[in-house]
């Protein structure tokens, strides 16, 4: 887990989130944090950010990325 990924973790649990799941495989693919609160699931990609040089942390989420995170999500939940 990395420095973001921790960050990111702490942020969820102070606002009473559980942590389900860290790094977690599902397919071939990566679910960076998977987190609960009721009946609330989120799956979240985590994107750290040092400086602005790269772009900020949204810009490093494109289509691609974001149709990775769903086919990872549903491979989780199908099992």
């Amino acid at each position: 887990m990395n420095r973001g990924e921790r960050r990111a973790l702490w942020h969820y649990r102070l606002r009473g989130y559980r942590i389900v799941g860290v790094n977690v495989r599902a397919g071939r693919n990566e679910l960076d944090l998977i987190v609960r609160r009721g009946r609330v699931l989120l799956f979240v990609e985590v994107k750290e950010r040092r400086g602005s040089g790269f772009g900020g942390a949204l810009a490093a989420v494109d289509r691609e990325k974001r149709r990775r995170v769903r086919r990872a999500a549903h491979a989780w939940l199908a099992r």
